[in-house]
Parts: structure tokens; C-alpha cells; sequence
């Protein structure tokens, strides 16, 4: 997922969590969520395509330190 998001913002997140067709994304500031949330139908799509991921229909941002 790293390489589908800007490199300036791809150390500020973390996935934390997979289940119910979801994957919940903990990002440590305001425009990495941004970005993330700007790229979501393109990374659901590309995460798709991966086994753990095959069953994502939606993304849930979490932001804060």
C-alpha cells in the first residue's frame, strides 16, 4: 500500500486492522489522512487485487498522534 501513496506521506500511516470488508488506517496526521482519503477507489481497487485485501469495500481513517 506504501507504493501507491506519495512518498512524503507513506511513513505516516499505519494499517491496524482488516475485518468485515473493511480496512481501518491510523494516520498519524491530518494530510496523510487526506491524501489516503483522496486516493481511496484507487487503493481499494489495487488492495484488491492481494489476498488479505480481496474482500475491502471500504476504507475507515483514524488520525491522531
Amino acid at each position: 500500500m506504501r507504493s501507491l501513496v506519495k512518498a512524503t506521506a507513506n511513513q505516516e500511516f499505519t494499517v491496524t486492522d482488516v475485518s468485515k470488508k473493511k480496512l481501518t488506517i491510523y494516520c498519524h496526521n491530518s494530510s496523510a489522512a487526506t491524501q489516503i482519503k483522496y486516493l481511496e477507489p484507487v487503493l481499494i481497487e489495487e488492495l484488491r487485487r492481494l489476498a488479505t485485501f480481496s474482500q475491502i469495500e471500504k476504507i475507515v481513517l483514524k488520525v491522531g498522534r
